[in-house]
């Protein structure tokens, strides 16, 4: 599955005509506006979250195509794979977040292990990842909240 996202990164823009994924990067960004320190973005993709926040935001993600998007962006990312050690000390981050990842890495307890270790005594760690059961009241709820642009785009995004 890495290798589909290292390939197409384009698909992951296409996420954000989905009403629901867009609402969770935009309340996320909201909730760590006034995050003191620095924020992981882990698996950042494309910067969207930095993009939208206030916050200090450092993003990684494995994907150099989504990381290039994230740089025109102006935001601060690297390379890392969530499924190796990451390359920070412990307790770095005031914040650690993972939207919508850790159901494409091989060993999301390992994953798990290693954002617990680099977030800082006290911080927050905040994770979404979609599950079976929960994915089809997403897309009717897209179907009902898109405008007709949304409806639009999310249709020509299709893979």
């Amino acid at each position: 599955m890495m290798n589909f996202w290292v390939l197409q990164g384009w698909l992951y823009e296409a996420l954000f005509a989905l009403v629901p994924h867009r609402r969770l990067v935009e309340e996320t960004a909201e909730r760590i506006c006034q995050a003191e320190g620095t924020v992981l973005d882990a698996g950042c993709g494309t910067g969207r979250l930095g993009q939208w926040s206030d916050a200090n935001v450092y993003g990684i993600d494995f994907s150099e195509s989504m990381l290039r998007t994230a740089r025109r962006r102006g935001q601060q990312v690297s390379p890392a794979d969530l499924d190796k050690p990451l390359p920070f000390g412990d307790g770095m981050f005031s914040k650690v977040v993972s939207l919508n990842v850790l159901y494409a890495v091989p060993r999301p307890g390992f994953t798990l292990k290693e954002l617990s270790r680099v977030l800082a005594p006290n911080g927050e760690l905040i994770l979404a990842t979609p599950v079976s059961s929960r994915l089809m009241p997403l897309v009717v709820e897209h179907l009902r909240t898109a405008s007709a642009k949304q409806m639009a785009v999310s249709v020509l995004n299709l893979p």
